[in-house]
Parts: structure tokens; sequence; C-alpha cells
């Protein structure tokens, strides 16, 4: 596909469709992505994942090219086959999640359609097909990338042995015959190969086990830069935490009974907060009624103020309303004490009840009939003269 040039727009909208094509490939052929901070073996799975699905584009792109020659898909239809098969079975399990059962089956693939290509060769082998063991080369490359890294020796081993026993036991063609006249020639043609597949496996394997360990000391230099910065917010935390306490408690201390701290499960103090909320409660319930109690005793000495003011032909002052319980006595104490001068020989002041000698005295609870009976005989004129 050709970026257009000179159109800014037009490059990143190729761009963008290109992007778009290889995550929509990721999303039919890899692994499903896992979370930021999901562990080490988990990226790398979901890594070597899209790898292998990169793989696996290489792969068919090389079959769409081998199918444009005729003659060549017609010599290799076999292999080119194995191939496309092997593809379509490691896309599921590469998309389930097994990379090493794909990775494993792609090695396989690689390994059989290049040995059924040798093999299958009309005539026997031709000198022709001797890049084809550089070829195999591929497979080892695939195994330490997907696979575990001690595993390309393995494969290496196995391709030389390979080489080495196809050259020996498989028929040659005539040219082969004519090319390889002496065994220094021969051993020459063999090396190159063998020798190409120890180097890789051992370059690939070295490269392959230093990337791993750099990974891993980069999660472990993540993990701990994390935990650093957890640590500096929970200061952070603990520092506001006490900050809003303390200024709390100064609170508290200038009058305000009201102040409370901050009790959401977000601080790191809330337990601490939640206790000392709880103290602040109950102690503005107390102050709340010791006011109430000093309320009520000043109301009380006003109330005795008044009434000896009363006693001393005074006008008396009696308390105001203050939403105390004594508040309906007092009403009732100024209805009943009258305040009205009299001449210093008229006697002792007078309520308002006893200027009418027919008033009776309000009712009293009843502690008995005998009791109930006298006291509503009785009369304000009565009383008086029984208490001089």
């Amino acid at each position: 596909m050709m970026l257009p040039s000179g159109n800014p727009r037009g490059l990143r909208s190729s761009v963008a469709e290109s992007v778009s094509l290889l995550g929509l490939w990721y999303r039919l052929s890899a692994p499903r992505p896992v979370p930021a901070n999901a562990k080490l073996e988990e990226r790398e799975r979901v890594r070597r994942g899209r790898i292998t699905s990169l793989i696996l584009v290489g792969m068919l792109v090389a079959v769409g090219l081998v199918a444009i020659d005729v003659p060549l898909l017609r010599a290799t239809l076999p292999s080119v086959a194995l191939v496309v098969l092997g593809c379509l079975a490691v896309i599921p399990l590469n998309r389930a999640g097994h990379v090493r059962w794909a990775g494993l089956l792609l090695v396989l693939v690689v390994d059989g359609a290049l040995i059924w290509a040798l093999l299958d060769a009309q005539g026997g082998l031709d000198p022709l097909f001797i890049p084809v063991f550089y070829l195999l080369v591929t497979s080892e490359l695939i195994a330490v990338t997907l696979l575990r890294p001690e595993s390309v020796f393995l494969v290496a081993v196995t391709q030389c042995a390979f080489i080495v026993m196809d050259v020996r036991l498989q028929p040659h063609t005539m040219m082969w015959d004519q090319m390889i006249t002496s065994t220094g020639i021969l051993y020459s043609l063999v090396v190159g190969p063998v020798a190409l597949h120890v180097i890789v496996a051992l370059v690939s394997y070295l490269w392959v086990k230093s990337a791993a360990s750099a990974l891993r000391r980069a999660d472990r230099a993540e993990e701990i830069a994390k935990l650093e910065h957890r640590e500096l917010q929970q200061r952070r935390e603990l520092a506001e935490g006490i900050q809003q306490i303390l200024a709390t408690h100064l609170r508290v201390a200038n009058g305000d009974l009201a102040a409370r701290a901050p009790a959401h499960q977000d601080n790191v103090l809330w337990q601490v907060s939640v206790a000392l909320n709880n103290l602040l409660a109950r102690f503005q319930r107390l102050a709340q009624e010791d006011g109430f109690a000093q309320v009520m005793a000043q109301e009380v000495t006003q109330l005795r103020m008044a009434l000896r003011a009363w006693q001393a032909r005074q006008e008396p002052e009696w308390p105001r309303t203050s939403g105390t319980p004594l508040d309906p006595l007092v009403a009732d104490l100024r209805q009943l004490f009258v305040y009205r001068p009299q001449s210093p020989r008229s006697g002792p002041p007078t309520p308002t009840a006893l200027l009418n000698p027919r008033m009776a005295l309000p009712a009293a609870p009843e502690y008995g009939r005998t009791a109930q009976s006298e006291m509503q005989a009785e009369t304000w004129p009565d009383l008086w003269r029984r208490q001089e």
C-alpha cells in the first residue's frame, strides 16, 4: 500500500487504517489483552501471542508469494498445503492463550514443510535445494521466541542431524554427483548450514536470555517505583489526616463543639476520626446538658429573688422565658402573685387569690378523700390565718 505524499491528513488516515487492520488481526488471532498491572508472566504471554500473530502473517504472505509462481506451487504444493493448514490450526490455539502449544505447532509446521519439500524433490537431492538447509533456521528463531529459550538447542541439534543424514542417505541427482566430486566439497557444503544453525542457536539464546533478564529487572524496577509512589501517597494521606484531626482539635478548643473530623474511608486515619467524632458528640451533649442545668439554676435563683422582692413589698422581677421546664411554673406565679402596692399598716402582701375570699385553692393531687375534702373546704383567708 502506497502512502499519499504531500497530504498529512491522507498519511494519518493510511497509518490509522493500517493500525486498525493490525488491531483487527490481533483481535482475531492474538490472546486477549491483560491489565497493565497484571503479572509479568501474563503480560509476556500476551506479547508472545502477538508475535505469533505476526509470524502467521509472515507465513501467509510467503504462501501467497509462492502461489504466484505456478511451477513452484506445483512442486511444493504439499508443503504449501501443510503451512496453510498449520496456520489455521495455530490461530485458535493462540487466541485461547496456549502460546507455547501454538509455537510448538509452528516449529513443526515450518520444519515439516521444508523437509517435505526436500524429500519430495523429483530425482533426489539437488544442489538447488541447498538454500533450504539455511531456511531451517526459521524454526530455531520461532522456537527461541515462543518456547523456552533452551529449546533452540534441541531444534538446532535435530536440524543439524537431519542435514547430515539427508546428505548421506537421500538419493542425489546427476547435477549433485557432478558438483560434489570429492569429500572435501561435500563437507564444505554441509559445514555452512550446520555452522549457521549452531551460531544462530547460541546467539539467539543469549539474546533472548538477556532480554528476559532486562524485562524482569524493568518489571522489578517498575514494582519498586509503584511501591515507592504508594508509600509516598500513604505518607501524604497520613499527613493530611493528621492535619485535619489537628484542625478539628483547634476548632473544638476555640469553642466550636460542632466541629467534626473527616471520616470517609479514603482517609488513612478514618478509624481515629470516627472515634474522635463519637467523643466530640458525647462531649457536645454533656456541654449542652451542663448549659441547660446552668440556665435552670439561674432561673431558680431569679425566681427566689422575685419571691423575696414580693415579700419585701417590692415589684418582683420574674425570670424570662428560657425554654426550660420552669417556664410554666413562672407563668403560674406571675398570675398568682400580682404586685399591688399597699400602705405600711396594711400588713403582709396579699396575693390576688386572697382578694376574693370565695376563691378556692387549685385542685391538688388526690392523696385520699379526707385530705381532698379538707383542702376543698379551706379558702385562702383560712389558710393565711392558720399560717399566722
